[in-house]
């Protein structure tokens, strides 16, 4: 559901983008009109607080709205420090595709060729990992891990324990099939490019992208808390309720 409301959000914002740029009005006026979209959609979606920026040929525009913490009242920053969560897995897949480009893998090799224990491996490509075609079920469905996430946020799996978990749980569908998002797929291939390159997935991504594009602000923390300034994260505590007890 919550998927279903973001991707509606982005298609609402494009859209009325689209007329706002289309109609040439004055930038100012433009500006205007998206802070008062924006700010509708913070009261429709009822989160705390949204960032965001536009690029495009004719138009350029960043800002945020909302808070930052909601326990202190304080207001979101354009410096503020986001974690970027499920975005990580672009980063990911850039690294798979690079060691693609320099022949250390392909990515329709099978995934049996590098975990030949995991069930039904012979079958499954690394291109239906990337894509999320797989049938790889997702280490959140399962209930011991859904428990410890709802409990303690910042209680942490290994990526090898992930794989034991994901190994024994059911998969959505026969490799190919069928399409279904799940963070299985990600650890895996984050796991492979630790295997191919014998260096843990965030130098990889700090050396491979990071530091060659020059992103200054973007880096891959590695303990719970980031320094400086920064919004903090929220989630719906009322539907993740919902998903343990149906589980108890």
């Amino acid at each position: 559901m919550i998927r279903v409301r973001q991707s509606l959000l982005v298609l609402i914002f494009c859209f009325s983008l689209s007329g706002f740029v289309n109609a040439q009005k004055d930038n100012s006026v433009i500006k205007k009109e998206i802070d008062h979209l924006v700010d509708s959609l913070l009261t429709l979606y009822k989160v705390p607080g949204i960032s965001f920026e536009i690029n495009t040929p004719e138009f350029s525009y960043a800002n945020t709205t909302g808070l930052g913490y909601i326990t202190t009242g304080v207001k979101r920053n354009l410096n503020d420090k986001i974690r970027i969560g499920s975005i990580t897995k672009t980063f990911v897949a850039t690294v798979i595709l690079q060691l693609t480009d320099e022949g250390k893998l392909k990515i329709d090799d099978k995934l049996s060729e590098y975990y030949p224990d995991y069930p039904n491996s012979e079958n499954i490509t690394l291109r239906q990992v990337l894509d999320m075609t797989s049938g790889i079920p997702d280490y959140i469905d399962d209930s011991a891990v859904t428990k410890s996430f709802f409990y303690d946020r910042m209680d942490k799996y290994t990526p090898e324990e992930i794989y034991e978990i994901t190994k024994k749980m059911k998969p959505y569908f026969p490799p190919g099939t069928a399409w279904h998002y799940s963070n299985g797929n990600y650890n895996i291939l984050g796991m492979l490019i630790e295997k191919i390159t014998g260096n843990k997935v965030y130098n990889e991504i700090e050396n491979r992208i990071i530091k060659p594009l020059g992103l200054k602000n973007t880096s891959f923390p590695l303990t719970p808390y980031m320094d400086g300034q920064y919004s903090h994260g929220y989630m719906k505590i009322i539907q993740q309720a919902k998903l343990l007890m149906s589980q108890l």
